[in-house]
């Protein structure tokens, strides 16, 4: 990707990084990536390797699992969503359980962070969260850690 952000300023999903075969070590044979997708966080992890042969395909709704997390994390970095105001504390909370399976009173203490950052991921985990909250009627600040 180019840019972070598109034409309306409007910031980007980071493309899927390319990564070294787990098996043979070729470069760019193992990709792994996450997406909005009609409001679903998904992540996935393919690999196809001419080297070696190897091929696998994995995917998933919602956080992906650790490992590929932490590759995320590593090639773009760890995003915040800041909560300064809220507008409708209903809403809010609503969305933060719902998407991060917290209950009432985790997702309310979340909102009561002296910092006030509601969630801490990779920068597509953060996006979404934040379109999700955008979509609530409430005004996400997203940063970069």
């Amino acid at each position: 990707m180019n840019s972070e952000f598109d034409e309306s300023g409007k910031l980007q999903y980071p493309d899927p990084i390319a990564l070294s075969c787990p098996r043979c070590g070729a470069l760019g044979a193992l990709k792994v990536g996450q997406l909005n997708f009609r409001g679903k966080l998904r992540w996935f992890e393919s690999a196809s390797c001419d080297t070696c042969g190897l091929r696998s395909e994995a995917d998933g709704v919602g956080l992906p699992p650790s490992k590929i997390r932490e590759l995320l994390i590593e090639s773009d970095g760890e995003w915040r969503v800041v909560m300064s105001e809220v507008k409708s504390k209903a809403s809010a909370v609503k969305v933060l359980q719902s998407a991060l399976s917290l209950d009432m009173k985790a997702a309310v203490a979340l909102l009561r962070t002296e910092a006030k950052t509601v969630f801490l991921g990779t920068k597509s985990e953060s996006l979404w969260l934040a379109e999700l909250l955008e979509a609530a009627g409430e005004r996400p600040i997203l940063t970069r850690v």
